[in-house]
């Protein structure tokens, strides 16, 4: 059922120079997925599954947005939040132009995705947005296995906590 999934991410945007541990790589599928999702959600009438998907996973979404927040901090320095949100915005871009160029098709493959968390009744985010290519995030190449050693530790419960707001209708 995830393969069907392929087509709505072909051409994430790079990251380039940067390498991602395993952990920074769920962070950054999980994000173009978010992505995926919600510019289907503007676009192909799918609002109400994208408010039950944010609702649900609020508290997954919030902790892979930090460890996201870390890795552009980590990898850029003092520009690390204006590179994450150049390329948060990028990923709405093309999520856009996808959309535009295969309307019908965007959206299926968005509503079989919402299905698949529906089926999956629980299924975490980063179990889906690291078994199909529609959350990846072509360019970023994962980190030598040495330097999975200097990653910060887990983010905690309170910062896993903030909120992420739904689409207003």
């Amino acid at each position: 059922m995830l393969a069907v999934m392929t087509g709505l991410a072909l051409s994430a945007p790079a990251v380039a120079g940067v390498c991602a541990a395993p952990r920074d790589q769920v962070a950054l599928k999980t994000r173009v997925l978010q992505s995926n999702l919600m510019v289907a959600a503007l676009t192909c009438g799918l609002r109400p599954r994208y408010n039950a998907f944010v609702t649900d996973f609020r508290s997954e979404l919030v902790t892979q947005g930090h460890i996201l927040r870390s890795f552009f901090r980590r990898s850029f320095g003092a520009s690390g939040e204006r590179r994450m949100n150049a390329f948060v915005t990028r990923l709405a871009n093309e999520a856009s132009l996808r959309r535009t160029r295969d309307t019908a098709g965007f959206c299926r493959r968005a509503e079989t995705v919402f299905d698949s968390f529906s089926a999956q009744h629980g299924a975490v985010v980063k179990t889906i947005a690291t078994s199909t290519r529609m959350a990846y995030p072509r360019g970023v190449e994962g980190c030598p296995q040495e330097a999975h050693a200097t990653l910060p530790p887990a983010l905690s419960e309170e910062a896993a906590n903030t909120a992420v707001p739904p689409i207003q209708p």
